[in-house]
């Protein structure tokens, strides 16, 4: 899979004005779209983002959001399966030391 893998921070930094990385994350997401660069991103990932936009912009930012993700053509939502999450929290579990999410774990076992 070669693109950019988004995760919720990265989604809410696009969408949300007032997130301290906004600029930085919107001047990317346009350089992104004028290259045509594929995005990844996972049905967890976007039902938290989702989530998390209503809660910090509103209902009507987070169903753009939703839109504007579903009706991308750069824009690939991976389906985690039951046999990718089962790994995915294994690798969570064995590693202690390291600090990343199961949404992360389960975006690199696509």
């Amino acid at each position: 899979m070669k693109g950019v893998m988004v995760d919720t921070s990265g989604w809410k930094a696009v969408y949300d004005a007032s997130d301290e990385f906004h600029t930085q994350a919107s001047d990317t997401w346009m350089e992104l779209k004028r290259r045509k660069v594929s995005l990844y991103t996972t049905d967890y990932i976007l039902d938290e983002a989702l989530t998390l936009l209503r809660i910090t912009v509103g209902h009507r930012l987070a169903v753009q959001f939703g839109r504007d993700v579903r009706g991308s053509r750069i824009i690939n939502i991976i389906d985690l399966d039951r046999e990718i999450k089962e790994e995915a929290w294994k690798i969570f579990v064995r590693y202690q030391d390291k600090r990343f999410s199961s949404d992360l774990v389960l975006s690199y076992l696509e």
